[in-house]
């Protein structure tokens, strides 16, 4: 959101200045008051200090929605608030801290004025809420404020909510246009509202029992990132003052409040807790935010994340509901087909949960909703899953009785997706049979969000770019296609599949063996998964991969990511290791890090290199060369190439020798390219053939694995032909040859 304050120009600064000197300021008449706890009502009336904090009921409504998915509650939208928006906020400001300032006669003189720019200021906060959800919060009228408004302002005011919530976050995928649609839903004491967030709530998943911390406008609920509430001073001592206990003690460490001089009062899942200061604040949070990411719930006085559960572990039973509809009674899928389909999307969960999860799947008759597509087009999907589920329990199938469940019907107008599901949430609506959109949709339901792609810019791959949402072709939360494309190592950590224990974090230079992701079992003391720090918002992961049987880059190399960051939209991002070079039908198909291929990141500090492959199939490994540092005294080697024959007929072999020199005397690692979209072993001495005739650039790039490299090559001519070549120098605009320059005519197709 930072970019976004740019935009909203003078009007944002008086309206920031104005709220900072509400926020600070004390209540003009000295006065305290205990902070109040009260039953969630309605916000057009609330009390002064009633803010929402009833600990949330578990009601069917969270598992569904009564509107449409377009106004569900989301990150911010994508309109700007207007000028006019901000203005509204800061006249109310600005009276507001002239009321603070005034005696009881100027008040009661200044009210209808104020009731007024209330008035406005409600109708402008709840269109923030929506569309900057952050900022909004910024807007919040303190305690000192309200408290101190005369109770016909108090329809005008957003409720402070802060409380534990059922949260639910669905994710919606089109895949045919690559895009998502998400929305959340908190319900707190049995009422519902849409939730708006940004930062990391925005990869918060679906929760029973989250702690959450925000303001609401009517239905409109806007989330912190952080679930505590630090009080103010003066609303800390009208606390304290109502507490009976004359010697509170702090929270996390147990020792009295105030031995180290800054005792501070913390609101965080309805209830006042103190702690000794601004770190065990942020131990607070850091808890908070853990349950959060992690979908946990909250346990009660004392707080913290409740104990990893067995939401990703273990059999799952699903109730696979058919329906139709009055206005259309085709059968979606047949009963026959659906336990088909079951069958295969449980296979392939068992196998990328290395046996640690499957689904018993019970499919129901064929049952028809009270209402026609035209009704559900309107009022959403979110009704449709529920009454699927009521008119699967009037039939005898109570979706209580089972862990999970899928809705499966024909297309409605409007629902633009395959498939939808709650994020680590029960809940999934298919409009598709695919065994790739289930196993997609089930992904989301065990907490994963999409595998995304880094489309960056320059050489590496890793510059500054963009997020290109499903982009990662090798993992079905990015193509919905499962077969070999299994869930990445990243993923599959994330929700606890492949545990810590089989992750090499790497905090030291050396070379580590790397075993393959895709198996159907882990062995203990064998590593899957490589991570190694980035920076302080990711970390790149390293896997290696047996399927993929017809890719030779993923059979002769590994896969780069970076995990889940502020830029990815809660999913990990694939890097191409090869960015801009053609492969086939997508420049990702040859993404992969080939052996004898060192992949850099200067900024980083950071130098990969896979530099042998082992055995085949399942017993497949490989050994993984990693540096870092700046190696500012580095010497680049020195390369040449020899070919036995520049000339030679199409299926006849060439051998190739690179004569390498490194003056550090680095032990080196050679790359070769022959000019095909194929590559050789990492050694000085290789072998190729070609099946077409051609003219070919044989390329041989030999690196120390610390950020020194030299290349050197040989054109070969296949077969007879009649093309003509081409030769040249690529200089910078001081005429100085520019080395690793990539010259191309914009085909996907090799030329020659």
């Amino acid at each position: 959101m930072p970019h976004r304050l740019k935009l909203y120009s003078a009007a944002l600064g008086l309206f920031a200045i104005f709220t900072w000197v509400i926020w600070i300021r004390p209540p003009a008449d000295g006065t305290s008051a205990v902070v109040a706890r009260a039953q969630v009502g309605t916000p057009m009336a609330p009390a002064p200090v009633a803010p929402i904090n009833t600990p949330a009921l578990v009601v069917e409504e969270a598992n569904g929605s009564s509107v449409k998915p377009s106004t569900m509650g989301s990150v911010a939208s994508d309109s700007q608030p207007s000028n006019s928006t901000f203005a509204a906020i800061s006249d109310f400001a600005i009276w507001s801290e002239r009321y603070l300032a005034a005696d009881g006669s100027e008040r009661r003189s200044m009210a209808s004025r104020g009731i007024a720019l209330a008035r406005e200021r409600r109708a402008a906060l709840r269109e923030l809420i929506q569309k900057d959800p952050e900022s909004a919060l910024n807007a919040a009228a303190p305690w000192e404020l309200r408290r101190v408004l005369p109770p016909e302002f108090h329809q005008f005011l957003e409720q402070p909510v802060n409380a534990l919530a059922q949260y639910g976050v669905t994710v919606a995928s089109d895949f045919e246009n690559q895009t998502r649609q998400v929305s959340r839903r908190a319900v707190i004491g049995g009422r519902s509202y849409h939730a708006f967030v940004y930062g990391s709530m925005s990869v918060a998943g679906s929760s029973p029992n989250l702690p959450v911390n925000g303001i609401a406008i009517d239905d409109a609920l806007a989330l912190a990132e952080t679930a505590t509430r630090v009080l103010s001073p003066a609303e800390a001592a009208a606390a304290k003052a109502a507490l009976t206990s004359a010697d509170p003690v702090c929270t996390v460490s147990g020792e009295p409040a105030d031995h180290r001089g800054d005792e501070t009062l913390v609101e965080i899942a309805s209830e006042l807790q103190f702690v000794c200061g601004a770190d065990h604040v942020r131990t607070l949070q850091e808890l908070a935010a853990e349950a959060a990411k992690q979908g946990k719930g909250w346990k009660g006085t004392g707080g913290g994340p409740e104990t990893l559960d067995s939401w990703n572990q273990g059999p799952k039973r699903l109730l696979f509901i058919r329906v139709n509809f009055p206005d259309d009674l085709a059968e979606p899928i047949s009963a026959s087909a659906a336990y088909e389909l079951m069958n295969n999307v449980n296979t392939w969960l068992v196998a990328n949960s290395y046996d640690s999860t499957s689904m018993i799947t019970t499919v129901t008759p064929l049952l028809t909703l009270p209402y026609t597509k035209a009704f559900y087009s309107e009022v959403g999907d979110g009704q449709l899953l529920t009454d699927a589920r009521a008119v699967a329990k009037a039939a005898g199938y109570d979706t209580a009785d089972f862990e999970l469940d899928a809705v499966r019907f024909t297309n409605v107008p409007g629902y633009s997706y395959g498939g939808k599901a709650y994020v680590r949430g029960k809940g999934c609506w298919l409009q598709s049979s695919s065994v790739g959109v289930a196993c997609h949709e089930f992904g989301h339901n065990y907490g994963l969000w999409h595998a995304n792609y880094w489309n960056g810019s320059g050489a590496s791959g890793i510059g500054p770019g963009s997020h290109s949402e499903y982009g990662d072709s090798f993992d079905t939360m990015g193509s919905a296609s499962a077969g070999d494309k299994h869930f990445s190592a990243i993923h599959r950590n994330i929700i606890d599949w492949l545990g810590d224990s089989y992750v090499r974090e790497v905090t030291a230079n050396g070379t580590y063996r790397l075993h393959a992701v895709d198996v159907p079992g882990l062995l203990p003391g064998r590593f899957n998964a490589l991570k190694l720090y980035k920076d302080f918002d990711r970390d790149y992961w390293v896997e290696l991969r047996h399927l993929f049987a017809g890719n030779s880059s993923i059979q002769n190399g590994v896969l780069l990511r970076w995990d889940p960051w502020a830029a990815s939209a809660g999913g990990a991002h694939l890097l191409d290791a090869t960015p801009g070079s053609p492969a086939g039908s997508s420049s990702k198909d040859d993404a992969a890090l080939v052996v004898g291929r060192t992949f850099a990141d200067p900024g980083a500090g950071l130098f990969i290199t896979p530099v042998a492959l082992h055995g085949t199939g399942a017993g497949k490994s490989v050994d993984v060369v990693v540096n870092r540092g700046s190696f500012a005294a580095n010497q680049r080697p020195t390369v040449s190439v020899q070919a036995e024959k520049t000339q030679a007929a199409t299926g006849e072999s060439v051998t190739f020798t690179a004569t390498a020199n490194d003056p550090d005397g680095d032990v080196l690692a050679y790359d070769w390219d022959f000019g095909d979209l194929t590559f050789g072993i990492n050694g000085p001495l290789v072998t190729n053939l070609w099946s077409a005739s051609g003219d070919y650039v044989v390329r041989c790039r030999v690196s120390d694995m610390k950020g020194g490299w030299a290349s050197a090559h040989v054109v070969v001519r296949i077969g007879s032909h009649s093309t003509f070549s081409i030769r040249g120098r690529v200089t910078d605009t001081l005429g100085q040859p520019i080395e690793g320059v990539r010259v191309h005519n914009g085909s996907i197709s090799s030329s020659s």
